[in-house]
C-alpha cells in the first residue's frame, strides 16, 4: 500500500484479495474512512500487482507487465512493456527531483518524469551495470546507486540521460546484497568484517566487534536515530546496532 497527500485528503491505495480470491485494488480516502474499488481503465489492468509507491504526489502501479500511474484522478499506462520476461518480478524504485527511476528486465533502468515520456537507460546511455538490478538509491550527492548481484554503481541522472560519461565507474565491492539507506542518503552495507558506509563519493569502513562476522546477518535497516541495525541470521549470533555520531557498537542477544 501507499499514500498521496494534500492540504485536505489523503488518499490510500492498496490491495485486498476478495472472498471469491480476486486481487481488487482499493483507493480509500482517510479523512472520511471512505474505501472504494478502483475501476481498471482497461480490461485486467491491474492483474498481477508487485509493486505500488508514491511519489511527487502521484500513485505509481507495477503490474505483471506494465507501469501505470494515478496523476489528477486519472490512471495513464506510462511504460506497457515494464517487465516483459516475468509476471511476478519486483521493481526496485527510487525518487528523485525530476522524477522516477524504476528497474526492470536485464534491459536496465527506466526513467519516468513527471511530464513526458519515459526512458530506457542501458549500456548504450554509458550505464556501467549488466544483469537484474536489484536495489536503488538516492544519495546525499543528488546522484543514484544501483545495485546489482555483485557491483554497484553511482550515477548522475543527468549525464546518463544526455549520454555523457560517469562521474563514478562501476564499482566491485564485497558489500553484500543488504543495503540500507539513512535519512542523509548515505548507503549502509555489510562487507568482509566491516560495515561499509558510502557517502555518494567513497565507501568507508567500520570495522565490525570482535564477537560477530559478516555470515551472521541476514538485514540491515536505518531507524529514526541514524542507527545502522544488523539483523541476524536465527541464532548466529547477536543484533549489532551501530552509532555512526561516535562510532559505537551495542550488542543484544536473546
Amino acid at each position: 500500500s501507499t499514500s498521496s497527500s494534500t492540504s485536505a485528503t489523503v488518499t490510500l491505495a492498496a490491495v485486498a484479495i476478495t472472498p471469491g480470491g480476486v486481487t481488487q485494488l482499493f483507493i480509500m480516502d482517510t479523512q472520511d474512512g471512505h474505501a472504494a474499488p478502483a475501476s481498471p481503465p482497461q480490461p485486467h489492468a491491474f492483474d498481477h500487482i508487485s509493486e505500488i509507491f508514491r511519489a511527487a504526489g502521484d500513485i505509481y502501479l507495477a503490474t505483471g507487465r506494465a507501469l501505470w500511474r494515478l496523476q489528477a484522478g486519472q490512471w495513464q499506462e506510462i511504460i506497457p512493456q515494464l517487465d516483459p520476461s516475468c509476471c511476478f518480478a519486483a521493481h526496485p524504485w527510487v525518487a528523485t527531483a525530476a522524477g522516477i527511476w524504476i528497474g526492470a528486465d536485464p534491459d536496465g533502468l527506466w526513467y519516468v518524469p513527471r511530464h513526458g515520456a519515459p526512458v530506457l537507460v542501458d549500456w548504450t546511455h554509458g550505464l556501467p551495470m549488466h544483469g537484474w538490478i536489484t536495489k536503488l538509491f538516492a544519495l546525499s550527492s543528488h546522484e543514484v546507486l544501483a545495485q546489482t548481484g555483485g557491483q554497484t554503481a553511482a550515477f548522475s541522472p543527468s549525464a546518463v540521460l544526455h549520454f555523457q560519461p560517469l562521474a563514478h565507474d562501476a564499482l566491485t565491492t564485497p558489500v553484500s546484497g543488504m543495503l540500507t539507506a539513512d535519512a542523509r542518503h548515505y548507503v549502509w552495507g555489510v562487507a568482509d568484517n566491516t560495515l561499509a558506509e558510502w557517502d555518494g563519493h567513497a565507501w568507508k569502513q567500520h570495522p565490525l566487534p570482535g564477537a560477530v562476522r559478516r555470515g551472521q546477518f541476514r538485514g540491515a535497516a536505518a531507524d529514526s536515530q541514524g542507527r545502522i541495525w544488523l539483523m541476524p541470521n536465527c541464532n548466529l549470533g547477536p543484533t549489532a546496532i551501530y552509532q555512526p555520531g561516535p562510532g559505537r557498537w551495542q550488542l543484544y542477544s536473546y
